[in-house]
């Protein structure tokens, strides 16, 4: 599927990300909606890693990876989030 491919680094502008994600989420969406929507996206990826080779190696712009790392990389970067979460809730819960 990847093996040896070399995939293009995304130029992903993450403040402009983070904008639109602000955005949405004043939305009107109610929280649930959003959380329901978050786990849904989260299932039908996992679904398409089912069968997926996690050592197969590819590269993005110069740096080399497995999809486990990739995957561990998204892992991390959720974690992140979580984290911001419960800070959030943690200052305006008292």
């Amino acid at each position: 599927m990847l093996e040896g491919r070399d995939l293009e680094k995304s130029e992903v502008n993450v403040d402009e990300m983070n904008k639109l994600a602000k955005e949405y989420a004043h939305s009107g969406k109610s929280k649930w909606e959003i959380l329901d929507e978050a786990i849904s996206w989260r299932r039908k990826s996992a679904l398409k890693l089912e069968h997926a080779d996690f050592n197969v190696t590819f590269r993005i712009g110069e740096k080399p990876l497995t999809l486990r790392q990739f995957i561990q990389g998204d892992i991390e970067h959720d974690d992140h989030h979580m984290q911001q979460i419960k800070k959030f809730i943690r200052k305006y819960s008292k």
